[in-house]
């Protein structure tokens, strides 16, 4: 897959980049707010970490358990990658410790091997396919969010609507009028 260790760790750094903008990007949707303008979500030193990002994620009941899994297992890799010098490649990443096999034995529990030569080979796939899991359930994360939205918003727009027309004729007028003094 690739040929060199700085190929894994920039594989690895970039992905995990992409992703961070990805979360970001979704929070900024789920509340509503300009992400890349925010202190929490934007480029300053302030913004939060990644890990804090996904806290949220969780926080706000928008990912599941497996999720929340993968979510882990990128953050350690992605930890590793970044700040240890001597983590070059997966093979290095996992003779760390054991926090580092249990993210070996996650992979190996979420993805079939495709046959490839090495076991570098197949765990920079099993990878690979981790980010590709994590993107599509943020995406639909965020589609989810849209389309509550969209219901919300329809059925607003629909009362509003109705309200409108009822206010058009004296009975209706007397129907909403009825209506408010029910519920005081």
């Amino acid at each position: 897959m690739f040929h060199n260790s700085s190929q894994t760790r920039y594989f690895v750094i970039d992905s995990t980049i992409q992703i961070e903008h990805l979360i970001s990007k979704t929070l900024g949707i789920i509340l509503g707010i300009d992400w890349k303008n925010s202190k929490s979500f934007g480029f300053k030193s302030s913004s939060l970490s990644f890990n804090q990002k996904v806290f949220i994620i969780q926080d706000l009941g928008k990912s599941d358990k497996l999720l929340v899994d993968k979510l882990d297992c990128l953050i350690q890799i992605r930890n590793k990658f970044a700040h240890v010098y001597e983590v070059k490649t997966f093979e290095d990443f996992f003779s760390l410790s054991t926090s580092t096999n249990d993210v070996k034995k996650k992979l190996e529990r979420y993805y079939i091997s495709d046959n490839l030569k090495n076991d570098e080979n197949k765990y920079q796939s099993y990878f690979t396919k981790l980010t590709y899991d994590i993107v599509n359930s943020l995406i639909a994360i965020i589609i989810n969010h849209e389309v509550e939205r969209g219901k919300k918003n329809y059925k607003k727009d629909l009362n509003q609507k109705v309200v409108n027309e009822l206010f058009k004729s004296e009975e209706g007028k007397l129907f909403i009028k009825k209506i408010i003094e029910s519920q005081t």
